[in-house]
């Protein structure tokens, strides 16, 4: 899968990093898994590095993803997505209708004001990426 992601902080920060050409049921697989992944406690943060990827998922699927959000056990609630220019339309949709299930998603196109936004410190988690790249 194009996707790793590690939890942080005893749960309350994820970081993923996405890369090369990833398929809707790839992007739908890992959102599924990671909604159910009891590692990440409730009210978490996620920064979602998606700059080097590119998204198979077209503008009439993002209401698929976003509501998997519909539930009521959702751990994360802020969510900070760093996309490429070709990703940050259906990015913004995916944020918009998130909104709609209490998300809390900002579209980024650098990882600095991700961080900024989310309060992190952005060496710490270009680190992060570059530990999860390899």
């Amino acid at each position: 899968m194009p996707n790793s992601y590690v939890v942080l902080d005893n749960g309350a920060l994820v970081v993923e990093h996405w890369t090369g050409t990833v398929t809707h049921d790839e992007l739908i697989s890992h959102e599924r898994d990671q909604i159910n992944d009891r590692t990440i406690k409730p009210g978490a943060a996620v920064l979602a590095y998606a700059a080097d990827a590119t998204f198979e998922t077209g503008q009439e699927e993002v209401h698929e993803l976003s509501g998997l959000y519909g539930r009521n056990d959702i751990s994360m609630e802020k969510c900070a997505v760093v996309v490429n220019d070709d990703a940050y339309d259906r990015a913004q949709l995916f944020a918009a209708q998130g909104a709609g299930y209490g998300m809390s998603i900002v579209v980024f196109n650098d990882i600095d004001s991700a961080c900024e936004w989310l309060a992190v410190d952005p060496a710490e988690i270009k680190s992060q990426l570059k530990a999860l790249k390899t």
